[in-house]
């Protein structure tokens, strides 16, 4: 680009014919360094092209590591979007199973209360039977009870006895009374 702004433009057919002589001198003097110039930005403009060359070659490496990066993510976002399903699959599979549990669970609970409340419902009616505490304590009583009513029978049978002495000293006072009297 250079090279073409730096030499006139081409001059029409009609005048090169005179200015041609006059200007062959001199253009031939020029030839050489323009030449060179041109040589030079040859060299210049073959530097770039390189340079754009393996700025060219280094941004296809970097598209050709892109593109299998690219890859192996769609591939891997394609695996791990098929263990998500597979995944979800199973969540609502357990979730059922949960929910079958808990079902059972509130329905065990419920059983369990019922049996609780007849357990106690038997207990009371049963009074004694199951509890040791209680059975013990009225094994005692009944040990004492019988034991009370032995001494109560004692008692009885002296307190007959008694009365019958009192009635019989009462008897021989009235008796002795009426012998006195006499």
């Amino acid at each position: 680009e250079g090279a073409a702004q730096e030499h006139p433009p081409a001059q029409p057919a009609e005048e090169a014919g005179g200015a041609a002589a006059e200007e062959g001198g001199a253009q031939q003097r020029a030839a050489p360094i323009d030449f060179e110039q041109l040589k030079i930005e040859n060299q210049t403009l073959n530097e770039k092209i390189e340079e754009r060359n393996e700025e060219l070659l280094k941004l296809r490496k970097k598209t050709t590591t892109t593109v299998q990066v690219l890859t192996h993510l769609k591939e891997k976002l394609q695996f791990v979007q098929a263990e998500n399903q597979l995944l979800k699959v199973e969540l609502a599979e357990l979730e059922a199973e949960l929910s079958t549990h808990r079902d059972a669970l509130t329905k065990a609970k419920h059983d369990r209360d019922s049996l609780r409340s007849e357990n106690l419902r038997l207990r009371g009616e049963a009074g004694l039977i199951g509890n040791n505490d209680l059975l013990r304590d009225f094994d005692r009583r009944k040990k004492d009870i019988a034991a009370m009513q032995v001494t109560l029978e004692g008692l009885k049978m002296r307190h007959r006895a008694l009365k019958e002495h009192i009635q019989e000293l009462g008897t021989a006072e009235a008796d002795m009374s009426q012998m006195q009297a006499f």
